[in-house]
């Protein structure tokens, strides 16, 4: 048995807990704006009609890194795109300056 992947794990956890708020506690609004009860409240007991939320400082404090890391990894690539098109423009240079030796050696 593998154990799946921490990203799968952790988008698990987020949609156990926005459903368990919608569906079981607050309730849900939908795309015209109009906020509809729990539809599975009346199910619960009492005691288990706590909302559930996740701390969002782990989620700025890595913000500003991987922003930063997304941003140098845009560059390396914008590197190497400018890199290949540099090659590949020396190339159809060279080919076509070979084409106009063999145009007019003939």
């Amino acid at each position: 048995f593998r154990p799946p992947p921490s990203t799968a794990v952790l988008a698990a956890i987020c949609v156990g807990i926005i459903l368990w708020n919608e569906l079981l506690v607050d309730g849900y609004t939908d795309f015209n704006e109009v906020h509809h009860d729990a539809p599975l409240a009346s199910m619960l007991p009492s005691f288990l009609t706590f909302k559930l939320t996740l701390p969002t400082d782990p989620f700025f404090l890595c913000g500003g890194p991987l922003g930063l890391l997304l941003v140098f990894r845009n560059d390396v690539s914008f590197g190497r795109y400018k890199e290949a098109f540099h090659h590949w423009e020396v190339a159809c240079s060279s080919l076509g300056n070979m084409m106009l030796m063999a145009a007019n050696s003939s």
